[in-house]
């Protein structure tokens, strides 16, 4: 199985800044110019059973067993207690994905700070206690205390203590005198792997806090050294100086705040557009990469993946399947019916990219729902109809606004939004830029049309075809079963959605 390059490294720093910054202002003068709490066993008795013995037991119902004991030994779950990484796993098989998200989640802060985390047992606080005594040695013992008893769980308590000022001692959890202050009983394994994971996230949290500290120490030492060196912002046209900007590499330096230049990538995510250049249209010079390290590094993560991911889409592989889960992508055997997710674990079906259904087929998996599965069905079907999907490299989409030659934001592809098809200009189009709709173009699909009132005919006659679908493979149900109401707040959205979108749309052709 083919698997993906890693993820290109954008946060290096072999370049001096300052360097680079006087090296663009001498090009500019010269050209004057962005918890969850693991799920402890229900009882002491579920630690007492041991993954193989699980795995023996389903051994006969389930042939890929032996890939659920292979999961259960990868080093993302080791700290998870056997029963529990064994009820994960299993979920990761059976229901369609990894849910949890094992190794993000300890990097997260949510998880800890979730309202809905019970209060922690006594025994736990006296351990969480002696574990905070350990990290933050030149805290007094009551203050410790009392901030424990405020925050009651591990999380809060160890970002509160770590802002008062006190740098946290390099011990780790499981050293010496940490584990043998208080005995928790049968339960101390699994205690241990959640509080471990716990502090875990503690300490990169606080660390990323550091950091941030640290470098906006540093830009107001350079804002105090050199105060005349400021620009405009591209975006929002406010001046900031240069250590609160980033710059393309073009001959004339364009410069953008942290804040707009943080906006603008994380919209471009959300669009799955990677194309990260300048700006200015009439530049799009691309950011040097100890420029994007100014950037929310999240960002800049998920940036850099998406770049990936789209050159993997533009390459055209043959045989490459994606996960309709998330955007792993891969290379399978050619004998497998079933396509395994190597991120979120889901096991999809290669033909009609549902749950894995072997070895029932297709048409059967689909016949075999009850009416509440039907309406689903037609739901998604509605769903699907509002979707498109490139010609190239099959990634979904759907148009909010503008005329109908789209371009894929993956691979560039272009096609028409009317009709689907791949097309080079606008003579596939009824009119074009400099050329007026005339009756010997009136066959060709509009260039223009209202977008919101072709969705509306598009999900409409997706829903009629599903229950016609239905009903012919089902005719013991009862069409009433079938329908789909909407309440009056989303028919009068639809309709005033349909307004607005008419004008130059209701001249472009019938929808």
């Amino acid at each position: 199985m083919a698997s993906l390059p890693e993820v290109v490294d954008l946060v290096s720093d072999d370049d001096s800044d300052q360097q680079h910054i006087d090296a663009v202002r001498n090009r500019r003068s010269d050209s004057l110019q962005h918890g969850y709490g693991v799920a402890m066993p229900s009882s002491a008795n579920a630690a007492k059973r041991d993954i193989r013995e699980k795995i023996r037991e389903m051994d006969f119902a389930y042939p890929d067993s032996k890939l659920i004991e292979q999961r259960c030994r990868h080093p993302d779950l080791a700290a998870f207690p056997e029963p529990h990484r064994f009820n994960l796993v299993v979920d990761e098989f059976f229901n369609g994905g990894l849910r949890a998200q094992l190794a993000q989640d300890t990097q997260r802060t949510e998880p800890w700070l979730g309202q809905s985390r019970q209060d922690p047992k006594r025994s736990v606080t006296r351990f969480v206690r002696t574990l905070l005594k350990a990290e933050f040695p030149n805290i007094p013992r009551d203050h410790i205390k009392i901030t424990l008893q405020t925050h009651k769980h591990l999380f809060p308590t160890y970002i509160s203590l770590a802002k008062s000022g006190r740098k946290a001692s390099t011990r780790h959890i499981g050293q010496g005198k940490l584990r043998s202050t208080h005995s928790l009983g049968a339960d101390r394994i699994s205690l241990s792997a959640e509080i471990s994971m716990e502090m875990q996230a503690a300490r990169q949290e606080v660390q990323r806090h550091e950091a941030d500290q640290q470098r906006e120490d540093e830009r107001r030492k350079q804002e105090k050294q050199q105060p005349s060196k400021k620009e405009t912002c591209a975006i929002c046209l406010d001046e900031y100086h240069w250590v609160r900007q980033i710059h393309c590499d073009g001959d004339l330096a364009h410069f953008l705040c942290i804040a707009c230049a943080n906006g603008w990538m994380s919209s471009m995510i959300g669009s799955r557009s990677s194309d990260f250049v300048c700006f200015v249209d009439t530049c799009k010079a691309p950011y040097a990469m100890n420029q994007r390290r100014l950037l929310d590094q999240d960002l800049v993560t998920k940036m850099a993946e998406l770049e990936q991911h789209n050159s993997v889409c533009k390459a055209n592989i043959p045989g490459l399947e994606h996960c309709p889960e998330c955007d792993y992508m891969a290379v399978p055997a050619d004998g497998d019916v079933d396509f395994r997710c190597g991120k979120c674990g889901m096991i999809s079906c290669r033909s009609c990219k549902s749950e894995s259904h072997y070895p029932d087929t297709c048409e059967n998996h689909a016949q075999n729902k009850s009416p509440v599965n039907h309406r689903h069905a037609i739901e998604e079907a509605m769903t699907d109809a509002l979707l498109q999907k490139c010609n190239k490299c099959k990634q979904r989409y759907i148009k909010d606004y503008g005329c109908n030659e789209v371009k894929c934001l993956s691979c560039e592809n272009i096609q028409c939004y009317h009709c689907s098809q791949n097309i080079d200009g606008y003579d596939h189009f009824d009119e074009g830029p400099y050329r007026e709709a005339t009756q010997e173009t009136a066959n060709r699909c509009p260039l223009y049309d209202n977008t919101e009132r072709r969705h509306e005919m598009r999900r409409g006659q997706a829903e009629l075809a599903a229950r016609q679908q239905i009903l012919r493979d089902h005719p013991d149900t009862r069409p009433e079963d079938l329908d789909i109401t909407m309440s009056d707040e989303v028919e009068n959205d639809t309709t005033e959605r349909i307004k607005a979108a008419g004008g130059v749309g209701d001249e472009g052709g019938d929808v």
